[in-house]
């Protein structure tokens, strides 16, 4: 019985002392651990490579017009594109280049819109014509004026040919119907020009003053034509082909007719007034003013 008492006695004491110092736990002291000093990264060792560099040895590209010259294996470019090497523009062809064919510029400005005149007259249409009469140059009398024709023809009345070449023929009205053309007349210039190479001081020469061809009735003309860059000769037919009076109005009808090389359009035929021509041999620039109509001959109608 004491046994039980002395060991219950413990028991309760234990219990005591447990829970009397339940409230006196000590929380144990944390410290920081020091972060270690950071040391730096060792370079890594390059180890040489086991096969020797060579330098390209460069196989270059032919350069041309459009791609320069550079390394076929390494690109490399030690020029630039090869410039162009251009033919001589003229009036029908422009500058081509001759290594790569591209055309690289313009063809030549024909001289007729170089001295700013103008074709002012086409083909089937009349036109207002300033003159003066023939017995009176100080009266001035109005007609009609019209190219009705312009044929183009590989052969004309069996005259003998010319191997290039081709006739142009324009045929030309003119008509006089006021009251000034009935009693003094009319006069009128007549001429041809170059449409790529007029010159204004050229004289203007009469068609009967030009030197007789072999082609009959056709005479050589004192210029020459300019085709591709060729200078060429051309031959040249005047004719008055009709004039008559008809109810009070003179029409009259002139034939112009040339040999030229085929293919070229730069005859121009030209009306003036009389009250322009003073001689046989007056230099071009005489011979036109404002009122001067000019007619190219190319194959058009209206």
């Amino acid at each position: 019985m004491k046994a039980l008492t002395k060991s219950l006695f413990l028991l309760i004491f234990v219990l005591f002392l447990v829970v009397g110092c339940a409230d006196e736990i000590i929380e144990p002291e944390v410290t920081a651990t020091p972060r270690p000093t950071p040391r730096p990264t060792p370079a890594p060792e390059i180890e040489p490579p086991d096969f020797e560099i060579i330098e390209c040895r460069h196989f270059w590209r032919i350069p041309d017009c459009h791609t320069p010259r550079y390394c076929l294996d390494c690109g490399e470019i030690s020029a630039g594109p090869t410039p162009h090497e251009p033919t001589e523009a003229n009036f029908q062809e422009p500058p081509v280049c001759t290594l790569c064919g591209d055309v690289v510029g313009d063809v030549l400005e024909p001289n007729f819109t170089v001295l700013g005149l103008q074709i002012n007259a086409t083909s089937g249409r009349s036109y207002d014509f300033h003159t003066v009469t023939n017995l009176d140059p100080s009266i001035t009398t109005v007609g009609t004026a019209s190219l009705l024709f312009v044929d183009i023809l590989e052969s004309l009345e069996d005259l003998p040919t010319k191997p290039g070449y081709e006739f142009i023929r324009a045929t030309i009205m003119l008509i006089f119907d006021d009251e000034e053309a009935n009693q003094y007349g009319y006069g009128y210039i007549i001429g041809h020009v170059d449409y790529y190479t007029i010159n204004l001081n050229e004289q203007s020469v009469a068609h009967l003053q030009l030197p007789e061809s072999d082609i009959p009735g056709f005479r050589t003309s004192n210029r020459t034509i300019n085709l591709n860059g060729e200078e060429r000769e051309y031959f040249i037919r005047y004719e008055e082909i009709s004039t008559a009076w008809v109810d009070g109005a003179a029409h009259v009808i002139r034939e112009y007719t040339f040999l030229v090389p085929i293919g070229y359009d730069g005859i121009v035929v030209y009306l003036s007034s009389a009250a322009l021509w003073t001689d046989h041999s007056r230099i071009i620039s005489d011979n036109i003013d404002e009122n001067t109509l000019f007619f190219r001959l190319v194959a058009q109608t209206g």
